[in-house]
């Protein structure tokens, strides 16, 4: 067991089932392993310090016969350890979040593999919580199915050289597979389904204790060039128009080739969606800077028709699922550089639990953006880290700190997607700007001030600069074009005091305090009179929020993950709001859906064809 200390140190901790190599030897020689207290008997602890170093004590079992002395320096977030004989070393580290981490040395790794012996398993706690009997239970079985050592290649992301740190905590076969994805929403869905369809043996694993992450809280809208809905709504479009809207407004920071790629395959993912069970409206519509109409709109509101749809898809196609698992870090295959799997806590009964996951042919990244890492964003983006979010609390760049960590190229982190929304406080959305050429805005003036169907990019920047309070205003019918989602969220504000209803335009200047000459001015013009033609009028206060951040990974076509020059770390994918080279410098409204389910849907189908790598 585990304990943690209120430094954060470990300062017990058993390893549990195997021999050590020092009873192997003894054992060999005929001779019994020596103690002070006699024979067989568990050798006392001492308390042995030197300065700035904390002792913990480790029991070899079964035999209770070799005592072994871990000696842990914070200030260097490190240690060693000794036996009697030295013949078994095992290194302590102490990296960032208090992340606990036991590693067998390259050494001590030939011995144990020379002596026939597997690598024990660790049963970890965190928290100051021990480990229950059950746990121990499982690590004792796991221990006697353990994984030879002899011949292992892998090294923990960047830090640990010494080989093979992730075995210490796996917990059996259920924990190996072809393909591994680190994410459940569209993009990682997508990935699963794709790689299972080809016969890929795929694990999903998602940090929250459900899927869908912010698919699932997002407008649902996926763009894409679709000849057969828009020809019959007089919609001109095509591949070139959408690749170029993308690359002016990416500003020459997003990569071509990935632009390119996403908008030819965006129609054929939309059809392999909709075979994949999620239902689409035959409409398509431009929606809050989407630039052009092709929008398509899920027949469930928001997100839930994605999630039911493509979980739904990938359990009958075989993915195995855990949820309440957070990967943490990278492992990477030393000989070949291919990136074998990921190393993760997984959330039991109140404690952490130190897991690892092997990917023969791949691992997917889609664990989301960063919106929700505060102090990530007030470190890329100091500007907007005051603003309230949208993303959910698993929104936090982990993975994306990840890639960096083994050589992963990571760009574009200062940039942020900011759109209208609640005040800081409330969690559900009050907006009335989700149609733009059926509202207006208009500052404390009651002038606007905004070109609506501009990008999320220009009207945030609009508001911010407009006289404040700013205002969103919309007709009696727009509301009523909403879906029941929207508008319940849109009646919770009313009741709530945040969002307003009047019968005439005198009654809406005096609820927002506005000029009355200026809001009527501003009501008669072309625009005022074209979109808002019936009563009550509905007003909402402008609240800027984080919607998403565009910073990530860089990929190229297939989802390969980059290094800063170019190359491609083998078998590590990106997709989703975890890449950092779709969009530039500002994202078309609807696209965010549309790069997690074509990049998803490519990094899973690469990943699954990839030969297996041969530590496995």
């Amino acid at each position: 067991m585990t304990r943690m200390d209120s430094m954060g140190l470990m300062t017990n901790m058993n390893i549990a089932g195997g021999m050590s190599i020092c009873d192997k030897r003894a054992a060999a020689t005929g001779k019994e392993n020596e103690t002070s207290d006699g024979e067989g008997a568990e050798r006392p602890q001492r308390t042995q310090r030197t300065q700035g170093t904390q002792e913990t004590h480790v029991s070899v079992h079964p035999g209770q016969s070799r005592s072994t002395r871990i000696h842990v320096n914070p200030a260097r977030n490190a240690g060693h350890s000794s036996t009697r004989d030295s013949a078994c070393s095992v290194n302590v580290e102490l990296p960032r979040r208090s992340l606990l981490r036991a590693v067998c040395t390259e050494a001590a790794l030939a011995s144990l593999g020379a002596a026939g012996l597997s690598l024990p398993h660790l049963a970890l706690a965190f928290d100051g919580k021990p480990a229950d009997a059950k746990a121990e239970a499982e690590a004792e079985a796991n221990a006697e199915r353990g994984r030879a050592a002899e011949g292992s290649r892998s090294r923990f992301g960047k830090d640990s050289e010494e080989a093979l740190q992730g075995r210490t905590a796996s917990s059996g076969s259920g924990d190996t597979a072809d393909v591994l994805v680190i994410g459940g929403g569209a993009a990682g869905l997508s990935a699963a389904i794709a790689a299972a369809e080809l016969g890929a043996s795929v694990l999903l694993i998602e940090k929250m204790s459900a899927l869908g992450g912010d698919t699932l809280i997002s407008g649902g809208y996926y763009n894409a060039v679709d000849p057969v809905r828009q020809s019959k709504l007089h919609i001109v479009d095509s591949i070139e128009l959408f690749e170029s809207q993308m690359l002016d407004l990416g500003d020459g920071l997003n990569s071509p080739e990935v632009v390119r790629t996403m908008v030819e395959e965006a129609g054929d993912t939309l059809s392999w969606l909709e075979k994949h069970g999620l239902v689409f409206l035959p409409q398509v519509f431009e929606v809050y800077g989407s630039m052009h109409p092709r929008a398509h709109k899920p027949v469930l509101p928001r997100g839930t028709g994605w999630i039911r749809a493509l979980s739904q898809a990938a359990l009958t196609l075989g993915v195995k699922v855990r949820t309440n698992v957070r990967a943490t870090r990278l492992l990477v295959d030393e000989e070949t550089g291919a990136v074998s799997g990921a190393a993760a806590m997984e959330r039991k009964k109140g404690r952490d639990v130190l897991r690892v996951f092997h990917a023969r042919k791949g691992v997917v990244i889609a664990a989301g953006g960063y919106g929700a890492n505060k102090a990530l964003v007030a470190e890329a983006s100091p500007a907007f880290e005051n603003l309230p979010v949208d993303s959910l609390p698993g929104a936090t760049g982990d993975l994306i700190e990840a890639a960096r960590e083994i050589g992963g190229s990571v760009v574009n982190m200062q940039f942020v997607e900011c759109v209208p929304g609640s005040r800081a406080g409330i969690a559900f959305p009050i907006r009335l700007d989700y149609i733009p050429r059926r509202m207006i805005m208009v500052d404390r003036y009651g002038r606007r001030f905004t070109n609506e169907g501009a990008t999320r990019t220009q009207i945030a920047a609009d508001i911010l600069k407009a006289p404040s309070p700013a205002w969103c205003i919309a007709d009696a019918d727009t509301v009523a074009s909403f879906d029941a989602h929207d508008q319940k969220n849109l009646y919770r504000g009313l009741y709530m005091g945040e969002a307003f209803r009047e019968k005439s335009p005198k009654a809406l200047a005096e609820r927002l305090g506005a000029n009355p000459k200026e809001l009527m001015k501003t009501l008669k013009s072309g625009i005022g009179r074209e979109r808002l033609r019936t009563v009550p009028l509905w007003v909402t206060r402008l609240h800027l929020r984080i919607h998403t951040t565009l910073g990530g990974i860089a990929i190229n076509p297939k989802a390969q993950a980059l290094r800063p020059d170019g190359s491609v770390i083998p078998h590590l994918y990106a997709a989703g709001a975890s890449v950092g080279n779709i969009h530039g410098r500002a994202r078309i409204g609807a696209n965010g859906l549309t790069a997690a389910a074509v990049f998803g849907r490519i990094a899973g189908a690469d990943a699954a064809l990839n030969d297996p790598l041969r530590v496995f």
